[in-house]
């Protein structure tokens, strides 16, 4: 089971994922605009929330010493986080007003933004400038220097090390690293890569069992100390390892999930630096749109008419939205498909501006989903703990069936914003995708125009297959179905592959 005490370090985010402040600038007045609009909404929501979570959770915790504990804590929030988003907005929309004299200028010569800047961009050209980075050349000096600033866990004895063993970790591996192992282990048997192998999908269940007890801090102490991983709350491997890593049919659309980059790393995302970072993503960004002119290319090359095209793309769809996170992600996927290319499609500035208004409110609309989950996560986690004195007070079995639904609980919601989290992920990724698509000027006029006529059809398609699914709507549901029994405290004896 993934940690119950909310988000470690390795997985924290900074307040730009949801929406307060930005860390690139704005392209125009309009764009600062909006951006000061979503600072200011998410900050108001989140002070508000806080003002009134905090007495609450912390009258149950510790009566009314922490109800004024609480309330003043709410009072700051209520305060504090307007004040942010009042701040970053009002300096967003700054910069905006002041960019919109070159953004007009650079419109009208055909430049194109590129996220940064304006300038006539192709797209061919960057994949050739991000295949040339050699990273373990170009950042070799600055890993060696995180490196070396890296702690290095002691040697751990532990009762029982047969989950470690299953990972291929030590006992004294740190989060980054069990998660790494994990996602490499998990990856070499996974039932997508091997549909018609039952070795290899008892063995995913396994690997699944032993990341969940040793990534989470309560049920590994427990293990180390006695080998038993008692009976926390698991999930199944499959929805485990979709929740965190995404799916490797979707890897083609969507790039690597940012925590599957992470997991990947060299001893963990300690010794990554951030320019690393933003070139991992670049790279995916600019695969992502090598992949999707592909996918377009029977209709942008005349080759299929818009009928036959999207009669072609169906059966995929259908494929992508067989499970119930492969239905709620072909929704994003498709909404993004659809915003981009009906914009760009469109005639007459008014529809344009309306594809755009329309994409923007679905961002805003993610992100404060993605803060209103974290909010719920940390409030379950709060609860957790006065929880715990309660049930010291209940009979053996009343205290156990108490906590593993507490437990259970805590996973769904941690879980939950782990999938939030990725949602903005793939948004932020495709947004950028899709523009590169439409703006690729390495490509003539007319099939950057059949491009976006393509895309929109796409979108249109994956977005009717994912609400035709009978899974459509129900990634909450998967995720509380997944939640069982605990696992065994050897991993000798695989679980059954769920139907």
């Amino acid at each position: 089971m993934p940690p119950a005490e909310g988000p470690t370090d390795e997985e924290a985010f900074d307040l730009a994922g949801v929406g307060i402040g930005s860390k690139t600038p704005p392209r125009h007045a309009g764009d600062g605009l909006y951006r000061c609009l979503r600072s200011v909404a998410v900050g108001a929501v989140g002070g508000v929330c806080i003002s009134l979570a905090a007495p609450v959770l912390g009258a149950r915790e510790h009566g009314w010493k922490g109800f004024a504990g609480g309330v003043a804590q709410g009072v700051v929030g209520l305060v504090a986080l307007p004040v942010a988003g009042v701040a970053c907005g009002v300096y967003d929309l700054g910069r905006g007003v002041a960019a919109t004299p070159l953004a007009i200028q650079a419109r009208a010569e055909g430049r194109e933004w590129d996220g940064a800047g304006w300038r006539f961009y192709d797209l061919g050209a960057e994949k050739i400038e991000v295949d040339a980075v050699n990273a373990t050349v170009d950042f070799a000096g600055e890993r060696r220097k995180l490196r070396e600033e890296r702690v290095v866990l002691p040697t751990t004895k532990v009762a029982a090390t047969e989950f470690y063993d299953v990972l291929g970790v030590a006992p004294g591996a740190s989060a980054a690293l069990i998660k790494r192992s994990y996602y490499k282990k998990a990856l070499g048997c996974h039932p997508d890569k091997h549909p018609d192998d039952a070795d290899a999908a008892a063995k995913f269940q396994v690997i699944g069992e032993a990341y969940q007890v040793l990534s989470n801090p309560q049920a590994r102490a427990r293990y180390d100390a006695s080998g038993d991983a008692g009976d926390a709350a698991t999930l199944d491997s499959t929805t485990l390892f979709a929740v965190v890593f995404g799916s490797a049919k979707f890897e083609g659309f969507v790039g690597e999930l940012k925590l599957a980059q992470l997991a990947q790393e060299e001893q963990g995302d300690t010794t990554v630096p951030e320019a690393e970072h933003r070139h991992n993503q670049r790279k995916r960004e600019v695969k992502c749109a090598s992949n999707l002119v592909a996918l377009l290319e029977p209709h942008a090359l005349g080759r299929l008419d818009a009928a036959a095209f999207e009669i072609s793309l169906k059966p995929l769809a259908a494929d992508l939205a067989s499970n119930a996170f492969g239905a709620a992600l072909l929704g994003v996927v498709g909404y993004a498909y659809e915003m981009a290319g009906g914009a760009r499609a469109a005639r007459g500035a008014g529809a344009r501006g309306a594809f755009a208004l329309r994409r923007r409110v679905n961002a805003l609309g993610t992100r404060l989903a993605t803060a209103g989950s974290i909010g719920r996560a940390g409030g379950r986690s709060l609860l957790a703990r006065g929880a715990e004195k309660r049930e010291g007070r209940l009979d053996a079995a009343a205290a156990a069936a108490a906590k593993q639904q507490r437990e259970a609980d805590l996973t769904v919601s941690m879980l939950e914003v782990m999938w939030r989290l990725t949602v903005v992920d793939v948004e932020t990724t495709l947004r950028a995708a899709c523009n590169k698509v439409l703006n690729d000027h390495g490509a003539s006029r007319e099939a950057r125009v059949a491009r976006a006529r393509g895309l929109a059809i796409a979108g249109r398609v994956f977005r009717d297959a994912s609400a035709a699914s009978e899974y459509a709507g129900r990634w909450r549901d998967a995720l509380r179905d997944s939640v069982g029994g605990g696992p065994k405290s050897a991993a000798a004896s695989p679980p059954e592959t769920p139907a």
